[in-house]
């Protein structure tokens, strides 16, 4: 039987041509972000990732999967108007905007986007143009770890449940807490000055605003995520009390209001 649950779909590119250009925290991006949603991948959700990211391997996976895909996250090199995947070589393999911007936002089930890369900026507002309802981009170039750092804590929300918008918020914060190194960026050969205190920005569609709210559990009609299990206990013989209120002993047999 197919599965309902949302995928969160994780692709990964990194520069094999140019080792000055190698980023040397994307596999720890891929590794952490895996980790943070290992836990309730199965019950809340469910998790693929490309490591080597290619144009093909991305398309192929959004045709098979048949608008399931609810997040679609990049982490590598990008610019305003391409992402740099791989090809099945292992060079470079450049995405262009004006293809992948629109066949994105054909895929019914996408509620976000998040292109972890360098002066994405253009793409997100142009996906944002043709109907994806969330995009997370880069007004300028973003530091390799603090990248890394970013995605984590956004990842880390999602998976206690929090919504989009509040994971989003904490993994800022997260980040104005920890800002520090800036060495080694996430760029394709830009040389610009970093003028935003946090490069990251939150691109909201008009009229999808009520997307900023959703979060895995509900998406994953599971009501009970979060809550302690019920203490494994005997049951009593007769489950009905009739006029009597009920009490723990009968915790494990209620249900209803």
């Amino acid at each position: 039987m197919k599965s309902t649950k949302p995928i969160i779909l994780l692709a990964f590119a990194n520069d094999h041509v140019d080792n000055a250009s190698y980023l040397r925290n994307l596999i720890y991006e891929k590794n952490r972000l895996q980790a943070a949603l290992e836990p309730i991948e199965d019950t809340l959700c469910q998790v693929k990732i490309l490591t080597n990211a290619s144009i093909d391997n991305i398309f192929n996976t959004f045709q098979k999967i048949q608008n399931q895909v609810a997040i679609f996250h990049y982490g590598g090199h990008a610019s305003g108007d391409m992402l740099m995947l791989e090809n099945e070589l292992g060079e470079h393999g450049f995405a262009h905007s004006v293809g992948l911007a629109p066949f994105l936002a054909k895929q019914q089930g996408l509620k976000m986007v998040f292109i972890n890369g360098c002066s994405s900026k253009e793409q997100a507002e142009k996906m944002i143009d043709l109907g994806v309802p969330i995009v997370i981009g880069t007004s300028e170039e973003i530091n390799d770890k603090l990248a890394t750092m970013l995605s984590t804590r956004f990842y880390n929300g999602l998976a206690t449940g929090r919504s989009i918008e509040q994971a989003w918020q904490e993994a800022i914060d997260y980040i104005k807490t920890k800002k520090g190194d800036t060495s080694g960026t996430r760029g394709l050969k830009l040389n610009r000055k970093h003028t935003e205190e946090i490069p990251w920005l939150m691109y909201v569609r008009k009229g999808s605003e009520g997307v900023k709210e959703w979060n895995l559990p509900a998406a994953a009609k599971n009501p009970l995520f979060g809550l302690p299990d019920l203490k494994k206990v005997d049951l009593p013989d007769k489950p009905f009390v009739f006029l009597r209120p009920y009490n723990a002993a009968y915790a494990p047999l209620f249900f209803g209001r």
